[in-house]
């Protein structure tokens, strides 16, 4: 009975202060702040329609860092992001942020980076400082050190038993996957770097040392090989400082090698808790064809043990791409099993003079048979990915933002044929027990493997502030589903439907973010007896400093 009040108590809280940002975001007068992006705030989308707008500022292609002073972004609409090279000094703090989430039947905390809202309460805070030190004409220092401190309430609710020798809070329909629904029993408080980073630059050439978060490609939504999902992860990160202006076009190229981190709620095993991680990202922009965007993103990631990586393991990213090279898999056979592969390639193509954006990504995973194989059979393990925006423009500069983007991660029919277990479905591997994961978290797109998803949002872009609202409908582990009922007349798909509205109001100094969602998810774990509603309000407070 207490704890049934105190949901109703929060829920009518929650409902009331977000009515009165919502009336704060359409009276209050505009105002201007400085920001930094961060994976769980809406400054991410509000940076990549500025890029749609002034097709001359520098910005990233394909690679899109949580922290980069070396890209030019500002001085329009928000004003959100300052940090060009002139006005960066060698040390300031980074303006801080205070947030809350409550989920109230649900763990559900997707696109948040190292933030994890499990069911119940849900706090969080940023802080940090950061600066860049000149050490010559063309070479400098940057660092930003941004660490992420949050506390979840992590209530108790139902995860189906299973036999599949792993924690029983993790991901239930999938051996090879240390995807974390619960951490554990009790409230958690954990500590993350969150978005720091120190990087050396000279010229156009850049060696950064990061545990930041970064998306690949051109998707808002899901990005299918990086994403905000999960924490960001140590890594090591070399490539082009901004992308290289050549005279046939812009050019961006980042190499990646990192670590990845079994949760403590997989297995028992502290032999195969690390995996090595290494990948690329390339994006070409011709000069002869205005707003077009190419571009190829690769990873590769194996487990590793002590003292058994060799120099190739730092170049497999450029030169792994036999399907028969490292593991015999009997009756002749090898394959090359011991590295997991995924990759895609995207094409983006924008219309600044119309405010209009076209993109598409297609993705296989893990390596073909063969040649001949991949000619015969190209859409066998694919996932794409594809969307538009198109903005409207209002007066004083205003503006509407119009976003649908879909999202395929189920394998097509023929995918099933000759494959056991979970054979081809998306962050799923046999050899890498844990799939393609960090901390218990999917580094691809949050709505998990073989899943598909539809989005669209409506969004009224102020000089002080935003307010929209989106519906999402997400079908979740089809290739599970597949397997389960095959020869069944009748099939159990767990799916759901999730809408909401969103604003941001900036103050003098306060920059107001809330998010209030609702969502139905039918046959929960895939039981035809059980569906709920989720509700998800949620604040962020951020101070300006300066």
């Amino acid at each position: 009975m207490i704890l049934t009040s105190r949901l109703i108590l929060t829920s009518r809280w929650s409902l009331v202060l977000l009515a009165l940002f919502l009336g704060l975001c359409l009276k209050l007068p505009a105002a201007k702040a400085q920001y930094i992006i961060a994976p769980e705030t809406q400054e991410y989308d509000y940076l990549r329609l500025m890029a749609l707008q002034n097709p001359d500022m520098i910005s990233p292609l394909s690679f899109f860092p949580s922290v980069g002073m070396d890209y030019e972004i500002g001085a329009s609409g928000w004003d959100i992001w300052e940090l060009t090279q002139k006005e960066t000094t060698q040390f300031s703090l980074i303006n801080p942020r205070v947030g809350y989430v409550h989920n109230s039947k649900l763990n559900r905390s997707n696109n948040n980076g190292p933030l994890w809202t499990g069911k119940g309460t849900n706090l969080f805070t940023t802080f940090g400082v950061q600066g860049r030190i000149t050490l010559g004409k063309e070479s400098s220092i940057s660092y930003s050190i941004q660490p992420m401190l949050y506390y979840a309430e992590n209530r108790d609710f139902t995860i189906p038993a299973h036999n599949l020798n792993k924690s029983e809070f993790s991901y239930p329909y999938a051996r090879s996957l240390d995807w974390v629904q619960r951490y554990g029993n009790r409230s958690i408080t954990e500590f993350h770097l969150g978005q720091s980073e120190i990087k050396l630059s000279h010229t156009f050439l850049a060696l950064a040392l990061s545990t930041q978060n970064m998306t690949w490609g051109p998707a808002y939504q899901n990005q299918i090989l990086m994403s905000r999902n999960a924490g960001g992860f140590p890594h090591i990160r070399l490539g082009t400082k901004t992308p290289v202006k050549t005279p046939i076009g812009h050019i961006e190229i980042q190499g990646f090698w990192g670590r990845l981190q079994e949760s403590a709620y997989f297995d028992e095993d502290p032999t195969n808790d690390r995996r090595y991680f290494t990948g690329l990202v390339a994006a070409y922009r011709p000069s002869f064809a205005d707003g077009l965007t190419l571009s190829l993103h690769r990873v590769l990631y194996r487990e590793w043990q002590d003292e058994d990586l060799v120099l190739g393991d730092a170049f497999a990213a450029f030169t792994n791409f036999s399907p028969k090279r490292d593991t015999d898999i009997g009756q002749g056979r090898v394959t090359n099993d011991f590295y997991d592969q995924l990759s895609s390639v995207a094409l983006a193509w924008r219309f600044p003079e119309v405010g209009f954006e076209t993109y598409v990504e297609f993705a296989k995973n893990d390596f073909p048979a063969s040649f001949q194989e991949f000619l015969r059979q190209p859409d066998r393990q694919r996932a794409y990915t594809f969307g538009f925006l198109k903005l409207f423009d209002l007066r004083y500069g205003n503006l509407i933002r119009l976003s649908i983007e879909t999202t395929t991660l189920s394998q097509n029919q023929i995918s099933f044929i000759n494959n056991t277990g979970s054979g081809g479905t998306y962050y799923i591997h046999g050899i890498v027990k844990q799939g393609y994961t960090h901390n218990g978290q999917l580094i691809g797109a949050s709505i998990g493997p073989g899943s598909n998803s539809n989005f669209i949002s409506l969004d009224y872009y102020g000089s002080g502030g935003a307010i929209g609202a989106y519906f999402q409908r997400t079908r979740y582990n089809d290739d599970y589903t597949i397997r389960a009922f095959v020869g069944e007349r009748e099939y159990i798909a767990e799916f759901d439907v999730n809408f909401g509205v969103k604003g941001v109001k900036h103050l003098d100094k306060i920059s107001l973010t809330a998010d209030m969602s609702f969502a139905y998810l039918n046959n929960w774990y895939f039981d035809p007896e059980l569906s709920t509603w989720n509700f998800s309000p949620s604040l962020q407070l951020k101070y300006r400093l300066q």
